[in-house]
């Protein structure tokens, strides 16, 4: 196995992150008005796309910490974005799911998201966008290996 230095495993951070950035675009815009801060806005999209969602699945896939995220919750539970409920079928455990001022919310971010990301997307050749899904489909399967 080839061994790789950490300056090359944050060259690939710096890359997907850049991406990402590179991806979405110009987020000032899009909430503005929404009184959110970049947290919130990853939160609350998350939880859009996600439903009902229990706290501590959210934590991980947010790459949250449990203290942490609770704050953004409350946030977005005071501000009118989301709410929590109780699990029904089990009561130690609490969803989050957005109301629909959220959902409104999410549908806009997401919308943007999507039409800077396809406008990017579009701009590549057609070797570049199957080169750029194959590397995501990779990068997927991988991150899928290494479970949670």
């Amino acid at each position: 196995m080839k061994e790789y230095s950490i300056h090359a495993v944050l060259g690939i951070f710096r890359t997907l992150f850049g991406i990402k950035s590179r991806l979405i675009g110009d987020m000032k815009k899009v909430v503005e008005g929404l009184d959110l801060n970049r947290t919130e806005v990853f939160a609350l999209v998350h939880i859009h796309i996600s439903h009902n969602i229990h706290m501590g699945k959210l934590c991980r896939e947010i790459d949250l910490k449990s203290g942490s995220l609770t704050a953004v919750i409350d946030n977005l539970v005071q501000k009118g974005y989301a709410c929590r409920k109780e699990d029904p079928r089990d009561r130690r455990k609490v969803l989050v799911t957005t109301t629909d001022k959220g959902k409104k919310a999410a549908e806009k971010i997401c919308s943007h998201v999507e039409q800077t990301a396809l406008a990017k997307i579009e701009k590549l050749s057609p070797k570049q966008q199957q080169d750029f899904f194959e590397a995501l489909d990779v990068l997927n399967r991988i991150s899928s290996s290494w479970g949670e």
